[in-house]
């Protein structure tokens, strides 16, 4: 199962999906690609602010965020919770309501 908490301050995905082999997970898939997406076009974060480790993601919203980064940060959001109408037994998306 693959969880994303997004707060005010944080947006965290974890885990795996577990929907197909390694390799040719395409739930992992969407996600992996929405989130490398989303990190690699942030343009006002430090690296500090980012930890990529093997099935966890986390950014760590430390300051105040630019307009065009916040919409990378709702759209990444948005696009995890449309995944997770597809697939609720391998995604769960809990959101506090996030105002960067």
């Amino acid at each position: 199962m693959i969880e994303v908490t997004a707060s005010k301050r944080k947006i965290r995905v974890k885990g795996h999906a577990n929907f197909g082999a390694k390799g040719s997970d395409i739930v992992c898939a969407a996600v992996s690609s929405l989130v490398n997406t989303t990190l690699n076009s942030l343009k006002s974060f430090k690296k500090s602010e980012i930890v990529v480790k093997e099935g966890d993601v986390t950014i760590d919203i430390r300051h105040k965020v630019k307009r065009d980064d916040q919409v990378r940060l709702e759209m990444l959001v948005k696009g995890l919770k449309l995944i997770a109408m597809q697939y609720p037994d391998k995604i769960k998306v809990k959101e506090v309501k996030i105002i960067l």
